[in-house]
């Protein structure tokens, strides 16, 4: 068997249908299909490269770091070595202004913090006010609503009162008309009564 890795790989097939009978408790060794399968020696072959070469690169990466970082570190020190009394200075010099620098900067930002805070703070305290104003608008509302609805009612109720008061009147008036009426009637069978007699 040819292979890319120029050895030969191990032959380890897996037939699914062969299995699937055994596993079944059939005698059989899966039929025409048992012949059939995968073959997964060059699936491993590859995987344990793929880790190998893995494993490889990190060494060699860790390796290429480190010295990376010793040439790094020595050529400083050198650059230090040669350095003169003045060089030394300024570089002193350039590095407390750096360190200035940072801290103004950290300074800055620590006193916008501050005035981003005590601006939200600002905010939350306005909309508790209007929050608390507006509730004792809507309690004064809700108190002055009784009244308002009472001192509504009076009139009406004073109109279908005074309107009740005029109904009785016009039928109590009406009773009288009645009752004069059969008076006035009475009396005047009574006086042709007393003409027929005469």
């Amino acid at each position: 068997m040819k292979s890319k890795y120029f050895f030969p790989t191990p032959n380890i097939p897996i037939r699914p249908a062969a299995m699937l009978s055994s596993m079944s408790g059939a005698p059989s060794d899966g039929g025409p299909l048992g012949q059939y399968g995968i073959n997964i020696g060059p699936m491993i072959i590859g995987w344990v490269f793929r880790w190998l070469r893995g494993k490889l690169d990190i060494w060699m990466g860790g390796v290429l770091s480190r010295a990376y970082i010793r040439r790094k570190a020595e050529r400083k020190e050198a650059k230090k070595q040669n350095m003169t009394e003045e060089e030394k200075a300024e570089r002193k010099m350039a590095k407390a202004e750096r360190k200035a620098e940072r801290a103004a900067a950290r300074d800055r930002e620590v006193e916008e913090e501050l005035q981003r805070y005590k601006w939200r703070a600002a905010q939350i305290a306005k909309m508790k006010e209007e929050e608390l104003q507006r509730k004792e608008m809507n309690a004064q509302k809700t108190e002055s609503s009784p009244q308002t609805s009472s001192s509504s009612h009076i009139p009406t109720d004073k109109k279908h009162a005074m309107a009740a008061a005029a109904e009785l009147r016009r039928d109590h008036q009406s009773d009288n008309v009645d009752d004069n009426d059969k008076n006035s009637y009475t009396e005047l069978n009574s006086e042709t009564a007393f003409d027929d007699l005469d």
